[in-house]
């Protein structure tokens, strides 16, 4: 993947933990999450709620991403700019 629009990407559990805690999310809860990247904090979502829809922005974004999750049900996949959703 291309570091492309200034993209930085989560690698901390620790941060990943806490951005959950704080979102309060839990087992049924259906969250959006806007540039998921290398899918760190997807992978943790996955285990605390019940669906991750993931809104990445670049095609080699969105390849990685149906790879990664090609076999969970847990996470949907699109290809938008997060900013430009309603």
């Amino acid at each position: 993947m291309q570091k492309k629009l200034g993209h930085h990407f989560l690698l901390d559990r620790g941060v990943s933990n806490r951005i959950i805690s704080a979102g309060g999310a839990k087992d049924h809860a259906k969250v959006t999450e806007a540039g998921p990247g290398r899918a760190f904090l997807t992978k943790a979502l996955c285990q605390d709620v019940e669906k991750v829809l993931a809104v990445a922005i670049g095609s080699n974004h969105v390849s990685f991403l149906k790879e990664a999750f090609n076999q969970s049900s847990a996470v949907a996949i699109i290809t938008a700019n997060a900013k430009d959703l309603q």
